[in-house]
């Protein structure tokens, strides 16, 4: 990260596994449930934790 933002690229890692998540169920190898749901939820309020801040600058 010689001239990226570290924190930036961290805040936006968070959408990996809700993608891949996706595409699973899209491909259909997956199936929806509360579990599945309240993970994403997990995820998400990850993401907006990490990114806090991040349009200030």
């Amino acid at each position: 990260m010689k001239r990226g933002d570290i924190q930036t690229l961290g805040a936006i890692s968070y959408a990996t596994p809700l993608m891949s998540t996706a595409l699973l169920l899209l491909a259909g190898r997956g199936a929806l449930s509360w579990t599945l749901a309240a993970a994403a939820a997990l995820i998400v309020g990850g993401a907006v934790i990490a990114g806090r801040g991040l349009g200030k600058r």
